[in-house]
């Protein structure tokens, strides 16, 4: 090996481990808050459930401001506008600390999900541009691993604070962690320099912001009574007509925001339709567990944390063996069979009470992770892999995007499940909760209809499954 390619190889580790310090420091913060969400809404003097909308609402603004992302890393350099992004989501974690009423709270939110749209999606682009497709596995991988520390360490972080110290440390505990991340970008990460992007396309932004919006705002509010059923029907509206509306003008635009001709390829559009859905309801399982735990069979928050961190745990576990399950099923027959499996382990949390032995809850909270790790892989290398790089950015835009979409819209689903099933300000039961897992299990089985469109070949070169690559090669056989 010469020096420039292990040059090459140097680089490549050292983005994957920076873009990681993004990921770790946004998850360990997403699931820390979800088990703090009892002692916060108790400092706030609301229900827990109400709390959703400080989850939600940093996932709104995570959407609203992604497809901003690569349009700013090429106007002003991608490294420094993900130095910047990091310095703003510190600043923002630092405000919602410090927040006094649940108002004060998701403005901050808000603040640190449009920090992190320009985080983790800019840090995803530049893995993306160093890795040939056929180590997309391998990477994806690698990158996952140090991000899954964050949901490991969070849910029992979260507990201990909220328990022992103050759930506000929960986000000043990021201060230190961004600050490390950017000393490490600009001491190991050369710069890259700033191209001469197209004019951004403020038209294309302004409809799909106000799409978002209305859409978080429907899903949010239906079944909880707080505004009238003509303001839901309206945003409802909205929401459809911002998104014709887009269609309309990219299909017209030279440099659309979004361009939506790349749900042209099949393995792409399945893996944001079908993968959107199973992501939608396994994203809330992080949400709706620790709330369970605490509210339905009366843990501590500690206990709670350290119960919800079993997941991550199962993940990081099976993220080794994702090459070695494409190579020997192929994405065609991986999809459906993980949709299969996750509804199953999802509908089982229905039969745990207080009474229900740890020999069989630990195994069923580490193969829920199994479950979510399986389809959040395969389904980002499935839409990855038949993108030429020249469309990578608008790629790597979309996923991101809907990714966040899907996953307020699973968190306000169930939110909205357990508010039916408890009543209005009631405290939800053991068997709200039931519901709410059954509501959650359907997710992965609806998409296995659109699983079931794939071609043997699709995803082959990321794969690498036997069949798949003699049916590209070969497909009169």
């Amino acid at each position: 090996m010469n020096e420039a390619d292990t040059r090459l190889g140097r680089d490549r580790l050292t983005i994957l481990g920076i873009a990681a310090v993004a990921f770790f420091m946004e998850q360990l913060d997403a699931t820390a808050l979800n088990t703090a969400i009892p002692t916060i809404a108790e400092t706030f003097g609301v229900a827990p459930i109400r709390l959703n909308i400080a989850v939600t609402s940093y996932i709104l603004a995570l959407a609203a401001g992604i497809p901003v992302s690569g349009w700013m890393a090429d106007r002003f350099g991608a490294r420094r506008v993900f130095a910047c992004a990091i310095a703003c989501f510190a600043l923002a974690s630092l405000a919602c600390g410090l927040s006094e009423s649940l108002p004060m709270l998701v403005v901050a939110r808000c603040a640190q999900g449009l920090a992190g749209s320009m985080m983790s999606p800019i840090g995803r682009l530049l893995v993306l541009r160093i890795l040939p497709k056929r180590m997309l596995a391998t990477g994806f991988a690698y990158l996952a691993i140090p991000a899954l520390i964050g949901p490991a360490l969070g849910p029992v972080l979260g507990g201990l604070l909220s328990e022992y110290i103050s759930w506000r440390w929960i986000f000043y505990i990021n201060l230190p962690i961004a600050l490390a991340g950017i000393v490490a970008l600009f001491r190991f990460v050369p710069d890259m320099p700033a191209v001469r992007p197209g004019k951004f396309d403020v038209t294309g932004f302004a409809f799909c912001g106000a799409g978002f919006v209305a859409a978080q705002f429907t899903f949010e509010n239906i079944g909880r009574g707080d505004f009238p059923a003509w303001s839901l029907v309206l945003s409802a509206a909205v929401t459809l007509a911002a998104f014709i509306l887009y269609r309309r003008h990219a299909r017209r635009h030279d440099a659309p925001l979004l361009d939506p001709s790349i749900f042209r390829r099949r393995s792409f559009r399945v893996s944001q339709t079908a993968g959107a859905l199973a992501r939608g309801g396994m994203q809330a399982m992080p949400f709706l567990l620790p709330l369970f735990f605490q509210i339905g069979l009366g843990m501590s928050p500690l206990r709670a944390g350290i119960y919800t961190a079993v997941t991550a745990l199962g993940a990081m576990g099976i993220r080794a063996f994702m090459a070695a399950l494409l190579r020997w099923l192929g994405f065609d027959r991986l999809m459906i069979w993980a949709s299969i499996y996750a509804a199953i382990v999802v509908a089982l949390f229905t039969q745990v009470d207080a009474s229900t032995s740890l020999w069989l809850l630990i195994p069923l909270l580490a193969a829920f992770g199994i479950a979510r790790a399986i389809h959040f892989s395969a389904n980002a290398m499935l839409g990855y892999s038949g993108i030429p790089q020249r469309l990578m950015s608008n790629a790597n835009t979309f996923v991101s995007v809907i990714q966040q979409l899907s996953q307020g819209f699973g968190i306000s689903f169930v939110a909205t499940v357990l508010s039916l099933a408890a009543g209005a300000n009631a405290q939800p039961d053991r068997g709200d909760f039931a519901i709410g897992f059954l509501a959650i299990a359907c997710f992965p089985l609806i998409a296995i209809t659109g699983y079931r469109t794939l071609w043997p070949h699709d995803g082959a070169e990321a794969s690498q499954h036997p069949r798949a690559l003699e049916y590209r090669t070969h497909p009169e056989r």
